[in-house]
């Protein structure tokens, strides 16, 4: 059987109020989620990334946390089989990962993920079933805003999870 490869496409907004100290803007994140095959794992929840309101007066580094979620199974109970299941995790977007102004998209602030795990594994006494959560982890350097215009910025990154 082919294995099942998940494109997930997470979204990463942020709001950076403007040098004049008006109030912040806030957003959405939207993450989405595109099935190749069928496999032993199917995506099941994702939590939002969003970092915030960013100040380029006060230029800081900041971080944002989320996850995913991948539920796997095994096709049936087999004699001596392990309660182990282990995916893997590649980050598909190149390098450098960048947010985009809204409205001027050649206005960028660079961004990384710098714990993303090559894989995740887990077990259950159901040897049947597990959910793994995969821990994404985003960073904004603050020299990478401190000259940034004001306005919301997003971007996409493409992961692939493979059992």
């Amino acid at each position: 059987m082919a294995p099942l490869r998940a494109y997930i496409i997470i979204a990463f907004l942020l709001s950076t109020a403007s040098l004049s100290f008006a109030a912040s803007a806030t957003g959405s994140l939207t993450v989405s989620a595109y099935i190749t095959s069928m496999g032993r794992c199917t995506l099941t929840s994702t939590t939002n990334i969003a970092f915030g309101s960013l100040y380029p007066l006060n230029p800081v580094d900041v971080e944002a946390s989320g996850s995913v979620v991948v539920r796997c199974w095994r096709g049936g109970r087999r004699p001596n089989s392990s309660n182990t299941f282990t995916v893997g995790v590649t980050q598909v977007t190149s390098s450098p990962l960048t947010l985009k102004n809204s409205t001027n998209s050649s206005n960028t602030i660079t961004y990384t993920l710098p714990d993303l795990p090559a894989s995740v594994t887990g077990s259950t006494s159901n040897a049947n079933i597990v959910d793994l959560t995969i821990p994404i982890t985003a960073k904004i350097q603050g020299t990478a805003y401190q000259t940034a215009p004001a306005g919301s910025y997003s971007g996409t990154v493409t992961l692939e999870i493979s059992p």
